[in-house]
């Protein structure tokens, strides 16, 4: 991926993740066939806006509002980038519990083998000992 300049906050060209890496874990309203190769992860807000466009940020339950901003006003692009941001932050949220429900899964199996492990290299030392004393008993009796 290209380095961008800090002050630009539009979307990279690229994906940030795999479509279908991130199939398992669109946020709600977001199919798997929304996640394209050139697409965006994240819904963006309808119309192009223009950069003298300001929206007022009141903290209520709309779709396009950034909970905790404190500004008055935000220019319309600027509110699109944070919307958008904050949708891929939700995708990696969820995308990072996945990957820890996974990792905590992998660790139990892994615990589970160990002890199976274990357990058949001590059967595999009886019946080692077992063998080794009938072939001694057999030498015994030539």
């Amino acid at each position: 991926m290209k380095d961008q300049d800090p002050q630009d906050l539009s979307p990279p060209a690229e994906p940030l993740l795999s479509p279908e890496f991130l199939s398992d874990v669109a946020p709600d309203g977001l199919s798997a066939s929304s996640v394209g190769a050139a697409e965006s992860p994240v819904p963006v807000i309808a119309g192009p806006a223009a950069a003298d466009d300001t929206l007022a940020v009141d903290g209520s339950a709309q779709s396009d509002s950034v909970p905790g901003l404190e500004a008055d006003n935000v220019t319309g692009s600027a509110m699109g980038d944070l919307v958008l941001l904050t949708g891929r932050l939700g995708c990696l949220i969820a995308l990072c519990e996945r990957l820890m429900q996974d990792n905590e899964t992998l660790r139990e199996q892994a615990r589970e083998l160990c002890a199976e492990r274990d357990a058949l290299q001590e059967h595999n030392e009886r019946l080692r000992t077992r063998i080794e004393a009938m072939v001694v008993r057999i030498k015994g009796l030539e």
